[in-house]
């Protein structure tokens, strides 16, 4: 779900969408996709975002190997679904053989008289834009990936500790690297960016009025929460980890 702006089509959220995979009467793959749940997922998500629509689909591969017979006959399908030839197919590599997500999009160039037996996938240009909180999943997906073993299905993210010393030592090097630029102004070493100079005065008025005291208990109070809801997850996390490992070993003495 999306939007398109001239050229560009701007990709904002993923829609689960079940589908199940079998064997034809040739001996080829075949998908049933559940068109009920599609359409639903598309209501309730359009209610909260009306100018969003069907931009493309997408699909995950370990191998590489994006362009398949089933996954062109579920580009058919959406194309279809939405009236629109220039519907986009994203193909996510899960693999993550890579330090980054491999992503690669394409789209269906041949003639429409032809297209039914025959497709032309053509690449389009992919760029991934996340925010602060996305990065941090991302990053652990990727270091898990180097230390886990095959048989680990979930990668651990920094204790909230962890992350706060991280922020907290982040932090420090960017003022430390301010203060130093505005030295060097202030002394004559280097010449000002008036851009730059603007960018850190409206940084620093954002930044609220406290003394120690004030700032001292909401940073204890915003400590105590963040503790509270690290312990919430972590107590989450083991009864799913329980729950799985049972499953297994009840799938195994059958």
């Amino acid at each position: 779900m999306g939007k398109r702006v001239g050229r560009y089509v701007e990709v904002h959220a993923m829609l689960p969408v079940p589908v199940q995979l079998s064997q034809g009467p040739e001996g080829r793959e075949e998908a049933a996709i559940g068109t009920a749940q599609l359409d639903t997922f598309i209501e309730l998500h359009q209610r909260v975002f009306p100018a969003e629509e069907i931009v493309g689909w997408c699909s995950t591969c370990s191998d590489g190997k994006a362009l398949t017979d089933v996954n062109a006959g579920l580009h058919e399908f959406f194309v279809d679904r939405a009236s629109n030839p220039d519907m986009v197919f994203l193909s996510v590599d899960t693999a993550l053989q890579q330090a980054h997500i491999q992503c690669d999009a394409f789209i269906n160039r041949s003639n429409p008289i032809v297209s039914a037996v025959l497709m032309d996938f053509t690449s389009l240009d992919v760029r991934i834009v996340v925010d602060e909180a996305s990065r941090v999943g991302l990053d652990a997906m990727l270091r898990g990936k180097e230390t886990l073993t095959e048989t680990e299905a979930v990668t651990s993210l920094s204790s909230s500790l962890e992350a706060l010393e991280t922020s907290m030592v982040k932090l420090k090097d960017m003022l430390s690297s301010c203060i130093g630029y505005v030295e060097a102004v202030s002394s004559g070493q280097r010449a000002g960016d008036a851009a730059l100079g603007r960018a850190m005065a409206d940084a620093c008025s954002a930044v609220p009025h406290l003394d120690a005291s004030e700032f001292g208990d909401m940073f204890n109070a915003g400590l105590h929460d963040m503790l509270m809801v690290s312990y919430l997850s972590s107590l989450t996390q083991t009864h799913v980890s329980l729950a799985e490992r049972i499953g297994r070993s009840v799938q195994a003495s059958k």
